[in-house]
């Protein structure tokens, strides 16, 4: 979000800019939530920054709030308004007299409603740019909800203020406040009061009927769950889970930074991250996935994004660090950490190979399936190849010298290499600048591969290839079945061209070879290393629906079913099931709507299912067609690019819920719900059987590979013990 408006000012350099802050806000706050209005008197003191007599300062605040100066010797004048994230005045203050504090007061309504839903199709959630209502507050920068001097710290060539600020807040009886910062209760005039010391880049404001539920733990932290509703189990929940976490990402990284964290559960689906408190959605919270998923996402992003800022100008570190963190590391303590990069693999893959790829220095946030894939999973398994690269222990000392270096300070890319360099004494020059700066992705293939005998043993030869524009330098995984032996050799090949041929010698027979076999290597896949899933049709910029011609009180329900399941920039061809389809070669993915769909006669793949009028078969189970909703996707077998799904439900109102819940089950390749509000009753991938990144030599299994130690057991600190309970 750019803000920009003119200065005139003498200046003093900051020398303390890395470990003060540069703004005080105390403010006295009233918040009237049924007429959507807020009043503020803000007495702002600058510090180490020199206003000097005859000087001008530019300020910007939300167009609606009436502002007043009760600074004496400061004069106001209105010079233009603009729109930003909310319609903004930008006012030019005239100092008669130098001043170290100014005081101001301002007042007004604030309501931005909800971006709609294919806000929510498109980036995952809704969000406002503000809103005071009888349902909650919701301020932000962002809202501009207090003075911007965005204009200052541009001059002194800060990209952000840093502030430290003391909340007192009145509101009505039963609300409750939530900020950064810690709390206090001023019981005589009923006041809530949060203050900052540490330096801070905004200020939220958030606030609700909330019923509040704390608990101090034995690290001094304090827990706090604010819920819409009592609900004290589902607060003892997240209460223990909290410690937990901060526990151990405590261990790992380095002394949690704040004296807080708090669960506040918002008034529309969200899953904000804030330092010390996360905003989730009433629906997300009570999910019990969210507990090992999104939950400690949020609470690391106090480590990564609130702990140590992001330098959005050189690109957005943190999001995929995070996730690596939390999603990836809760999936590899239950040995799921392949399972979890392959989907995350695939998920690039079938995004980005219709186009919109873009560098990590390029991305800022996500707002699409393509930035998420890029944003997140790019970034994401660069810190895993990095972690592969150096070793566990030196991987930690590097997360723990970027945190004690720049807490609560700017970090970039350059940043995150200086401190991995420092801790490794490797150049790691070129690792980050093909992850960081290029775009795109390697695209791996075994060129050729033969075994001869010698004195020493046997020898492999093995080409491998490179099929892109520019060779990676690339370390890959390889694991080698040798005959007699139950573990398969593993071992790194360092590739640098575009094509390669390496001598492996062995004291045993290879019978079998598999390149990446675990998905550690960021790289596009080969269509045959993965399932079909739903998330190849979520990504297709066209899709031809096959309505049930037989089914004719459901046709409109299905049409109506289909454009809420996808998004508005994929475009719906629609169809009669009775209509011959001649087309082999389209990789356009086709649908087929409804039980009795004529044209799933025409694919065996669906007809495997062994359908009739009153059942199926899914694996080894009969799902019965009564109550029942189905979905199943697979390759089609006479054309591989193009994906077969049929989506079944006769229950109409059922439509609405697995529209809904759909995009959430992407990474599936079949699914089946019950009931009217859809319960998923079966979810699963189909197994791969073939892949073009094995060779076998005989029809074996692969060996058994060697896992990695999960993230959280490496420590120097024996106190943790891994354990977060499920």
């Amino acid at each position: 979000m750019a803000r920009l408006f003119g200065i005139i000012l003498i200046l003093i350099p900051q020398i303390l800019w890395a470990v003060e802050p540069s703004l005080h806000h105390q403010m006295f706050i009233e918040v009237n939530p049924e007429q959507h209005f807020i009043k503020v008197d803000d007495r702002i003191t600058f510090n180490n920054i020199s206003l000097e007599s005859n000087s001008t300062l530019s300020i910007a605040l939300h167009k609606n709030l009436q502002l007043q100066i009760k600074t004496p010797g400061v004069s106001i004048k209105l010079v233009t308004s603009h729109n930003y994230t909310v319609p903004v005045n930008l006012y030019e203050l005239h100092l008669d007299r130098p001043i170290k504090q100014l005081q101001l007061s301002y007042s007004g309504p604030i309501y931005h409603q909800l971006t709609d839903k294919t806000a929510e199709r498109v980036s995952g959630m809704r969000n406002s740019a503000g809103i005071i209502s009888a349902e909650g507050v919701y301020l932000s920068a962002s809202s501009y909800w207090y003075p911007a001097f965005d204009s200052l710290f541009n001059k002194l060539g800060r990209p952000f203020e840093r502030l430290s600020f003391e909340l007192n807040i009145d509101l009505p009886q039963g609300w409750h406040s939530v900020s950064q910062g810690d709390f206090s209760h001023l019981p005589k005039n009923d006041i809530e009061k949060w203050q900052s010391k540490i330096p801070q880049n905004e200020i939220y404001l958030i606030a609700a009927p909330f019923k509040r539920y704390e608990q101090q733990y034995s690290s001094g932290i304090t827990g706090i769950a604010y819920l819409r509703q009592s609900d004290e189990a589902l607060a003892q929940r997240y209460l223990k889970v909290t410690e937990q976490y901060l526990d151990m990402y405590s261990q790992m990284l380095g002394p949690y930074p704040f004296t807080k964290f708090a669960l506040v559960e918002n008034f529309w689906e969200s899953g904000f991250g804030m330092p010390s408190f996360t905003l989730l959605g009433s629906r997300v919270i009570r999910l019990p996935f969210i507990l090992y998923t999104s939950y400690p996402h949020e609470i690391v992003h106090n480590w990564w994004g609130n702990g140590v800022y992001v330098d959005y100008r050189k690109g957005n570190w943190s999001e995929g660090l995070t996730a690596y963190l939390a999603d990836h590391l809760l999936k590899e303590q239950r040995g799921k950490g392949s399972d979890y990069r392959q989907q995350l693999l695939q998920k690039y893959t079938d995004y980005v190979a219709h186009g919109g790829d873009f560098a990590l220095a390029d991305f800022r946030g996500r707002h699409s399936s393509i930035t998420e894939a890029v944003g997140y999973g790019k970034t994401l398994m660069l810190f895993h190849m990095l972690r592969l690269k150096l070793g566990d222990k030196v991987f930690i000392q590097g997360l723990r010298e970027l945190f004690q270096n720049f807490q609560f300070r700017l970090a970039s890319y350059d940043n995150v290499q200086e401190s991995f360099e420092k801790v490794s004494g490797q150049n790691l020059d070129m690792f980050f600048k093909q992850w960081v700066e290029r775009v795109g992705a390697p695209k791996l293939a075994i060129d050729k591969m033969d075994v001869s005998q010698n004195k020493q043993g046997y020898q492999l030869n093995l080409g491998l290839i490179q099929n892109q524009q520019y060779a990676y330098h690339l370390d890959i995984p390889v694991a080698v079945t040798l005959k007699g032996q139950s573990h398969a050799e593993q071992i790194n090949l360092s590739m640098q061209q575009l094509k390669q041929e390496f001598q492996l010698q062995f004291s045993a027979q290879p019978l079998r070879i598999d390149i990446d076999p675990q998905f550690d290597l960021f790289r596009n896949l080969s269509r045959d290393e993965i399932p079909t899933v739903l998330t190849q049709l979520f990504a297709a910029k066209k899709i031809r629906i096959a309505l049930p011609s037989q089914q004719k009180d459901k046709i409109e329900a299905y049409k109506s079913f289909a454009k809420q399941l996808f998004k508005p920039d994929q475009e719906l061809q629609f169809i009669m099931d009775n209509q011959k389809l001649l087309e082999t070669t389209s990789d356009t993915p086709l649908v087929l709507l409804g039980w009795d769909n004529l044209l799933i006669s025409d694919y065996p793949e669906i007809k495997k299912h062994k359908l009739d009028k009153s059942k199926a078969q899914l694996l080894k189970q009969e799902i019965n067609r009564d109550n029942h909703s189905l979905v199943i996707t697979h390759s089609n077998s006479k054309n591989s690019e193009q994906t077969i799904t049929w989506i079944s439900s006769d229950s109409l109102p059922s439509l609405s819920g697995l529209a809904r819940k759909l995009p959430h089950y992407h990474k599936y390749s079949y699914l089946s719900f019950s009931g009217e509000q859809p319960t998923i009753k079966l979810k699963g991938r189909w197994p791969v059987n073939q892949s073009s990144m094995t060779v076998k030599l005989e029809d074996i299994e692969r060996g058994k590979l060697k896992s990695l130690t999960p993230l959280d057991r490496i420590s120097d600190n024996a106190k943790w013990t891994g354990k977060i309970d499920n």
